[in-house]
């Protein structure tokens, strides 16, 4: 009898713990506002106008002010009985940045002063791993988490405008580089869960130098920063 209570005790132990883990499958529709940090980050620049008719180009288009982004993820995570979450997500970016334009050369002309900006306009593919904590607050659910992202390039435009001096004028490029160029980043989360809606907030730091092939020395650095704000739902 006694072994028999031990046995009905051990299953419905293990049923219990089998009850609390779960894996949770959600749906993320992100914004928030991407800039670029470092030496050759600008807050201004100027725009050096094409002579043949064409738009031109901006002197330094990597811009230190945060312009509003947005994407969407998918995301896989498990929440073991003991409240630890394991976790990776995967989704599409459109990372904005954005420098003012005080000033442009008209053709071979001198300088002009001028107001207008630039957005530059970076698309990526991110896959992130995570690993953290959740917290039962009443009836929320709040995960923090920490991991690492890994975002690959596929694309960069340029597109801007200023006017000065009765004059306007446009710069457009593609900036995309020859090879897909990787950015390892490190990321944080807080999400929000009630019943099935989320919250999320979330910080990513770049290592990937932008200006890494560019003339300057070790002075030319471009890092990118993400402060992401979205909504989640969980789907099953």
């Amino acid at each position: 009898m006694k072994q028999l209570l031990l046995l009905a005790l051990g299953l419905g132990l293990s049923a219990a713990t089998a009850q609390a883990q779960s894996t949770e499958v959600t749906l993320h529709a992100t914004s928030g506002y991407f800039s670029y940090r470092g030496a050759s980050a600008a807050g201004t620049s100027f725009i050096i106008d094409s002579d043949t008719g064409g738009p031109g180009y901006t002197n330094n288009p990597y811009g230190n002010r945060f312009t509003l982004s947005y994407g969407g993820a998918g995301q896989v995570q498990r929440v073991t009985a003991y409240r630890l979450v394991l976790g990776a997500q995967a989704g599409y970016e459109w990372l904005r940045s954005r420098v003012d334009i005080n000033g442009f050369y008209p053709g071979r002309g001198n300088l002009v002063a001028a107001t207008g900006h630039t957005v530059l306009t970076s698309r990526f593919i991110n896959t992130h791993l995570f690993a953290g904590w959740r917290f039962r607050l009443g009836a929320v659910n709040l995960d923090a988490t920490l991991g690492p992202e890994l975002g690959f390039l596929l694309g960069v435009q340029e597109k801007g405008e200023a006017s000065g001096g009765g004059i306007s004028v446009a710069a457009e490029r593609d900036r995309t580089p020859g090879e897909v160029s990787k950015d390892p980043r490190g990321r944080a989360n807080l999400t929000a869960y009630y019943q099935r809606l989320g919250l999320s907030v979330g910080y990513s730091r770049g290592a990937h130098n932008y200006k890494n092939n560019y003339v300057g020395g070790p002075a030319s650095e471009a890092y990118g920063r993400m402060l992401r704000v979205g909504l989640a739902y969980r789907i099953n």
